[in-house]
């Protein structure tokens, strides 16, 4: 397979009831996660305590301490208001969102070589378009929750990433798509 182009997307984070600062005030955090094996998995390793649930109880679960988190991307904390009710946002970023457009090698080689330097070119726009749209709309989602009152927290994530190290190896069989996307933001 030949990569194309790799489009980012909204990173998780936090959104909270009180003010988590580092990794240690993680620790048994009662956060709403959807219903994903891997997204649980991240949050075990994370030392807090899970609870799978649709987006539709997260408001008022939030509000009658159900939970004490939930993790989304910041726009769409900002858009259903989860800030309303827990007005901590932390900068985790522990899921990047990004979507890979890839061609099939052979299929891509029986192009002339004019056309798949348009492709490439093609998508190399196209993904960093998408970095500034991206990165456009989580400063005006934040901007917006600051100016409501919400607190951005910036936590170091060194020992988050040490935490969660272990998800690559139990996810193996995404490797070779996770080099593939490594590769393409060096590039």
């Amino acid at each position: 397979y030949r990569l194309v182009t790799v489009i980012d997307g909204l990173n998780r984070n936090v959104a909270c009831k009180k003010p988590l600062n580092n990794f240690q005030d993680f620790k048994g955090l009662k956060i709403r996660v959807p219903t994903i094996t891997s997204y649980m998995r991240v949050w075990e390793l994370l030392g807090t305590a899970p609870i799978a649930m649709s987006l539709n109880e997260v408001y008022s679960s939030l509000q009658t301490g159900v939970i004490e988190a939930q993790e989304n991307d910041i726009a769409m904390t900002n858009n259903l208001g989860f800030y309303e009710v827990a007005p901590y946002a932390v900068m985790t970023e522990h899921v990047p969102y990004e979507a890979s457009l890839y061609f099939n090698e052979k299929a891509f080689k029986s192009y002339p070589e004019e056309l798949q330097q348009i492709i490439l070119e093609v998508g190399r726009d196209i993904m960093l378009e998408s970095r500034e749209m991206i990165s456009n709309i989580e400063k005006e989602a934040l901007a917006k929750m600051e100016k409501d009152g919400v607190t951005i927290i910036r936590p170091d994530l060194t020992e988050f990433r040490e935490a969660t190290k272990s998800m690559r190896d139990e996810y193996s069989y995404a490797k070779p798509i996770l080099d593939l996307i490594d590769k393409a933001k060096v590039e």
